[in-house]
């Protein structure tokens, strides 16, 4: 009998830990559902960041294309601009010039993207690799993956965040 009580209570105790593992286990998950949707948050602005980084590239393009045409047609004119006609071309100058990126700026563009994607790429491993040990390793050890998950999150939104500053839009 005091055998068969002391397996009861062994059994009870054991249930409540399962309980407890299994809630644990649910949050966990809820917020790995949560760093997905950030990830997808992130994905979806860096795609954005791409198609306007690519449509200002066009737009310099067109825009130098036409400065050098109207500097071949000054060229080719026999007589002096009108003071309009110089203010206009100035106007579009300075346009042209706040447009174009310097190779500098290019440069620490690129490595923003650069340190973006790597910072993302480090996220997604940490990721999988948290992923893969639920429910096979303790709950400390998986705290410490969440936090290193979450770290990762923060650096690679800083990351983000430095990169869209530096369109200086």
């Amino acid at each position: 009998n005091a055998e068969i009580q002391d397996l009861r209570l062994e059994n009870e105790r054991l249930m409540y830990e399962l309980r407890q593992r299994d809630n644990m286990c649910q949050r966990h998950m809820q917020k790995l559902d949560a760093v997905r949707c950030k990830n997808r948050e992130h994905n979806k602005r860096y795609t954005a960041l791409q198609k306007e980084n690519k449509t200002l590239r066009q737009r310099i393009k067109k825009l130098t294309s036409e400065e050098s045409l109207r500097t071949s047609l000054q060229k080719s004119e026999v007589s002096s601009p009108s003071l309009e006609h110089k203010q206009r071309v100035k106007a579009e100058c300075d346009t042209l010039h706040e447009l174009y990126l310097n190779s500098g700026a290019i440069k620490r563009f690129l490595d923003m993207v650069k340190k973006y994607g790597e910072h993302y790429e480090k996220l997604k491993k940490r990721h999988c690799n948290l992923t893969a040990c639920v429910g096979k390793e303790d709950d400390e050890t998986l705290k410490i993956r969440m936090k290193d998950v979450y770290e990762d999150i923060v650096v690679a939104e800083k990351s983000y965040h430095a990169l869209f500053e530096s369109l200086d839009i």
